[in-house]
């Protein structure tokens, strides 16, 4: 399918289609690691995603590795065994003896999926049809998930950046950009104010420990005891383990570090990169 061309209903079912499909080994680790006790259907759905994604990344990295491609069929049939894995997993005569799988409520069950269908039909409704125009913010994940689905393995090569490398080959953006606003953005920040961005920066930490930044709910997620709490788990873990809390936390500061400079503003919304 064309991720510039308005897709019929037949690729829309294939779409979905292939989206259970890649919750496959998602939802089969979710049975291997005895999740099914302690998690509904509904959690192991959520957290079959995020493994799904981990495992075909080290799946994929492991196959080029030794240079083996998969083709689109070869690819969707492996998928499809995670599901029987799944499915032979979680049989009923293998739940013998063992924990029953937890249920939830139906309300409960019945709420989060209609939000979560609501918010597919609010998505789709939104992007009318079409997958990713050219120049959209998602235009360029789309050509690079295209690129790995076609290829049957990671890219190997800047493929993936093409879009970008025109653009800046045609146009400059990006260097005129980022060379037009060294020394004070276009919003009027002052790179070279570093004492004073570093203060504004190191709020703005404290602010996502909080979970002020949900402001637009009503800064319902707002915890005043977080940063201190996460503080006291810093100072206990360079205590115990510095050597494991040392380099994340260096991380953490080169992170803050590179923030202090921006082309546009001190947004609080940039930190959400170092949430996950």
């Amino acid at each position: 399918m064309s991720v510039l061309t308005q897709p019929s209903v037949v690729q829309w079912l294939a779409l979905g289609a292939g989206i259970v499909l890649f919750l496959g080994p998602g939802m089969l680790l979710t049975a291997l690691l005895g999740l099914r006790e302690r998690c509904d259907v509904t959690q192991r759905v959520v957290l079959a995603l995020p493994l799904s994604i981990a495992a075909l990344t080290v799946a994929l990295a492991a196959l080029d590795l030794i240079s083996v491609s998969l083709t689109p069929v070869t690819f969707a049939a492996l998928l499809a065994l995670c599901w029987l894995g799944y499915l032979w997993a979680t049989r009923p005569e293998q739940s013998t003896g063992s924990a029953s799988p937890r249920i939830a409520s139906g309300a409960e069950t019945g709420a989060l999926w209609s939000i979560a269908a609501l918010i597919a039909v609010v998505q789709l409704a939104a992007v009318r049809g079409v997958v990713a125009q050219p120049g959209s913010d998602g235009y360029h994940h789309t050509l690079i998930a295209q690129v790995i689905a076609q290829r049957g393995a990671l890219p190997k090569d800047l493929l993936p950046l093409t879009p970008l490398l025109l653009f800046n080959a045609q146009t400059g953006g990006t260097l005129a950009s980022v060379g037009g606003n060294l020394s004070q953005s276009y919003y009027g920040v002052n790179n070279l104010a570093v004492g004073a961005n570093l203060v504004t920066r190191l709020g703005q930490v404290v602010t996502v420990l909080r979970g002020d930044q949900f402001w637009y709910l009503g800064a319902a997620y707002a915890d005043a005891a977080a940063p201190w709490l996460d503080g006291l788990i810093v100072l206990i873990g360079l205590w115990r383990r510095p050597r494991v809390l040392a380099p994340p936390l260096l991380l953490l500061a080169l992170s803050v570090a590179a923030s202090l400079f921006t082309v546009s503003d001190l947004f609080v919304t940039h930190y959400a990169l170092l949430q996950p």
